[in-house]
């Protein structure tokens, strides 16, 4: 019992300066903005989303950015209706590109190759990425670009589900408060943990400096996280959090075996982060919740 006790003492330590971290770097000023017009690349991967496309094009055309601004969709090899909503969408918006994904994979990952795809095919110095399933705010582009002061080189944003309804939805959505949290808290301290790629943005330079996504390719996902970390690794550039606004998103999954398998995954990605601070940190975070199973043996 006494070794449990110190266990749960230790840990309880470690997670409480956690959240101390976080708080001082929830608590620190808002990055500075500007009022740069640059050109803007909106990049979003479509597969089966026939359904919800719509709604993120609409959302998307609306925006109330005045700089020279795009949006190029990649069909990532849809079995539905999702080409024929793009096409549909192309004929009465200059401004939206179609592309369809090659069938044959650049990256292990599928949405890593489609995302490629779209950023060769897109022209703005600013890329900003959201999902299909999305409908960003009026003011999504223009709040982004904002951020992207001399000298920073990422930005990161909150996105939360809507509507939240039933119990297991709620719940989840306060874990997705969590993440964000987390995100926004060690991106401001200058160890970033956590992105989502439904409210995201780089700088064209930025990709390309590091080869794109090159070398995480052979990750299974993490077209977010992965590069966010590798950037921070490579180094040479401020990364900043948008608190300004939040995109909308889907709601998510709500059976129990599809919950267990995304959260599998997402807990799978520390393994493969780059940058020795995150990696220490992250496993500090597993001691925390492994150590008094393991005393308990």
């Amino acid at each position: 019992m006494d070794l449990l006790w110190w266990a749960l003492l230790l840990s309880g330590g470690i997670y409480f300066a956690g959240v101390l971290w976080l708080w001082k770097g929830l608590g620190l000023p808002r990055p500075e903005t500007v009022e740069a017009l640059p050109s803007v690349s909106v990049i979003v991967a479509a597969r089966d989303e026939q359904q919800a496309l719509p709604g993120c094009l609409q959302a998307l055309q609306g925006q109330d950015y005045q700089g020279p601004f795009e949006v190029v969709v990649v069909d990532d090899r849809s079995r539905d209706g999702t080409w024929r909503v793009i096409l549909e969408k192309v004929a009465v918006w200059s401004d939206l590109k179609g592309i369809r994904a090659h069938a044959e994979l650049r990256f292990k990952c599928p949405k890593k190759s489609a995302l490629a795809q779209g950023i060769e095919a897109s022209s703005g110095d600013i890329l900003l990425f959201t999902d299909a399933d999305c409908q960003p705010p009026v003011a999504w582009v223009s709040s982004m670009v904002a951020h992207f002061a001399p000298g920073v080189g990422f930005v990161a944003g909150y996105a939360r589900p809507d509507p939240v309804t039933g119990f297991v939805a709620k719940l989840l959505a306060v874990d997705n408060i969590a993440v964000g949290a987390l995100g926004a808290g060690s991106v401001a301290m200058g160890s970033p943990f956590s992105c989502t790629g439904r409210n995201l943005g780089y700088r064209r330079e930025v990709y390309d400096s590091v080869g794109g996504f090159s070398r995480i390719g052979h990750l299974i996902g993490g077209d977010d996280v992965y590069f966010m970390r590798l950037v921070a690794a490579v180094g040479g550039w401020q990364m900043v959090f948008n608190r300004a606004l939040a995109v909308l998103s889907a709601p998510p999954a709500t059976k129990m075996g599809d919950i267990v398998q995304q959260k599998i995954r997402h807990a799978a990605k520390g393994g493969h982060y780059r940058g020795g601070r995150s990696i220490w940190q992250s496993r500090f975070i597993y001691f925390i919740f492994f150590s008094p199973a393991l005393c308990c043996k």
